[in-house]
């Protein structure tokens, strides 16, 4: 989980399987403002591997420079994120959810969503 949305979102292509890939912003349930420029990654292009290699370069380059965030922008995020993380609230979820089995193998890593909504009711 950690950092996993955010690597996969800087990629031009990932590979996954349906049935094993599990990908979330956990810092939302526990009160943070999730870090790394999930939200400003997401729009990633799609059937990438079948187009040609030079016209993928440059519509890529082209994209980047129309839709990457400037590195004020990315660094709001962070500060943003290190200042939740701060926050007492958010410091008694964490250890709430690290108690369920947070960065764990198990139950709680593999059904991370049902862990979360119990969490915060």
């Amino acid at each position: 989980m950690g950092n996993g949305s955010e690597i996969l979102l800087a990629c031009d292509m990932t590979f996954v399987s349906r049935e094993k890939t599990l990908i979330s912003q956990w810092e939302v349930g526990v009160g943070m403002v999730a870090g790394g420029g999930p939200m400003a990654r997401l729009p990633l292009a799609t059937r990438i591997g079948s187009f040609d290699k030079w016209a993928i370069s440059n519509t890529k380059r082209l994209v980047n420079a129309a839709s990457l965030p400037a590195d004020v922008e990315m660094a709001a995020g962070w500060d943003a994120c290190i200042a939740s993380v701060k926050r007492p609230t958010t410091q008694a979820r964490i250890k709430a959810f690290m108690d369920l089995g947070f960065h764990q193998p198990g139950d709680a890593e593999n059904h991370i969503g049902q862990y979360l909504e119990g969490l915060n009711r």
